[in-house]
């Protein structure tokens, strides 16, 4: 009895300190300048920094200034964002994975810990953002999932999952969202859509981009010799202020194959497409086309189309037939490329130091697969996240949540999505704290998806992100499916 006297004593003189701190501690929070909170929060993560705002409200209203969003837009770094594959069920949390967490080992024994010898290297996701559902106010228990197309300074584009068409751009930091306009009915189906997002520099403003086939056939000039060629596809575009979609026109560009447009070539639609330097990119599918096969770049500035080659060895593998995968991606603010070749057995990353220009590009990395232990990295198109002499290179597989780590010795661990049976989809992006409404001239447009009081059961359910060991018989065995 006595010694839980002295605890309760104990307590009430140390709530009694803290009483008399906290005019002291508030005293020093608002004294201490502005310049220096400034350089303080760019250095912090972005989960940190939103746990800031709930502070004071001197920081709070910092760290909402505009030109302070910027600015920590300027010194993030690429993430790679989780969600989970589910079209016909509501799934609107984001998970972020921050490159320098998956450089640490940690363990199940005590979170944060060294890795003990009985555990793999695990690390618990719980940095999420919110994107917007489908029909969320029409049918809040059977609302549809979106499926990300691309980002943008941190923004996303969301598209309806099975037509591709988009839907939404959105700031899951901030939760904010904008609807973009719909499609006159009079214009007629619109098939095999793709779509991309990006800034135009000239414009000062984000566009949205979107091709899709639809009725009868057109002249067009060819994006690679000029010669004359025939296409169904239509090219479209929104500004963000505008209002409405703009056509351009029938573009020499195909969603599918088909042998008498030989002028033409099918981009490969179910990859995620590249904002770089003012344009929207897409890799062509190089399978059905062997001779100069390329990059599709859509300026945003003039809206028009180009083609940008390939490094000549990727190309030289390419027109060999070989067994090969390659993924566009973004490292240093500079376009990259991922590409395998069973031909030499190893993986190349692949940068243009100078957008538009072949000759730029340059390879930072080559790694083979003869490793010493006997494991080989699974096989498939990787999209790099993150790349530095430091911290070695950060990859992900879009379609099955796969991550590779790569340290400065070619070493590497190869980690998977664990806590639910699910599918899960990866994609690169840099988180922003910029406001929708600071880009926008109608701030009436702007939604935000924070108000929408609907919980659903996926979001009380943890994931991890945990190593998973991976033998030759995997690599086996799918390489022979592709």
């Amino acid at each position: 009895m006595e010694r839980r006297r002295r605890s309760v004593d104990c307590d009430i003189k140390k709530g009694k300190e803290v009483d008399e701190l906290s005019p002291l501690l508030s005293s020093f929070i608002n004294n201490v300048p502005e310049t220096i909170l400034v350089e303080i929060f760019l250095r912090l993560p972005i989960k940190e920094i939103i746990m800031c705002k709930s502070v004071c409200k001197i920081w709070y209203h910092l760290i909402r200034m505009p030109q302070f969003a910027k600015q920590h837009f300027d010194h993030a770094q690429p993430c790679a964002v989780v969600k989970r594959s589910q079209p016909l069920q509501g799934s609107r949390l984001l998970y972020l994975i921050e490159p320098h967490k998956v450089n640490v080992t940690y363990c199940l024994c005590d979170e944060g810990s060294v890795l003990c010898k009985h555990h793999r290297a695990t690390l618990k996701l719980d940095i999420t953002m919110k994107i917007p559902l489908r029909n969320i106010e029409l049918f809040p228990g059977l609302s549809g999932d979106f499926r990300i197309v691309n980002s943008c300074d941190g923004f996303l584009c969301l598209s309806e999952p099975l037509s591709n068409n988009p839907m939404v751009v959105c700031n899951p930091v901030t939760g904010e969202y904008l609807n973009l306009p719909g499609t006159e009915k009079s214009d007629g189906k619109m098939e095999n859509i793709v779509c991309g997002f990006g800034y135009s520099p000239k414009l000062n403003k984000y566009k949205v981009i979107r091709m899709f086939e639809q009725g009868e056939s057109q002249a067009v000039d060819s994006l690679f010799d000029g010669s004359k060629c025939y296409s169904r596809t239509i090219a479209e575009t929104y500004t963000f202020g505008n209002g409405s979609w703009e056509r351009i026109g029938n573009v020499p560009v195909s969603m599918y194959s088909d042998e008498s447009l030989s002028k033409q070539r099918k981009i490969f639609s179910h990859q995620f497409p590249i904002y770089c330097n003012g344009s929207v990119n897409w890799l062509y599918d190089h399978h059905n086309f062997s001779e100069n096969p390329s990059i599709c770049s859509f300026d945003l500035d003039h809206d028009f189309f180009k083609p940008i080659e390939l490094p000549f060895s990727c190309t030289r593998f390419i027109q060999d037939c070989g067994s090969f995968s390659s993924c566009l991606g973004e490292l240093g603010g500079c376009m990259c490329l991922y590409f395998y070749s069973s031909l030499c057995e190893s993986f190349s990353i692949w940068v243009m130091k100078k957008y538009g220009s072949p000759s730029s590009w340059t390879r930072i990395i080559r790694v083979y697969d003869n490793y010493d232990d006997g494991r080989y990295m699974p096989f498939g198109s990787y999209l790099p996240i993150s790349y530095s002499d430091d911290a070695g290179l950060i990859m992900c597989t879009p379609s099955t949540s796969g991550f590779v780590h790569l340290n400065q010795n070619h070493d590497w661990k190869y980690l998977k999505i664990q806590g639910v049976e699910s599918d899960f989809e990866a994609y690169s992006y840099v988180p922003t704290l910029v406001s929708l409404k600071d880009v926008l001239t109608n701030e009436d447009e702007i939604l935000n998806v924070n108000t929408k009081d609907v919980m659903l059961r996926e979001e009380s359910k943890p994931l991890l992100l945990e190593e998973d060991d991976r033998d030759l018989e995997f690599r086996e065995e799918h390489s022979d499916d592709d």
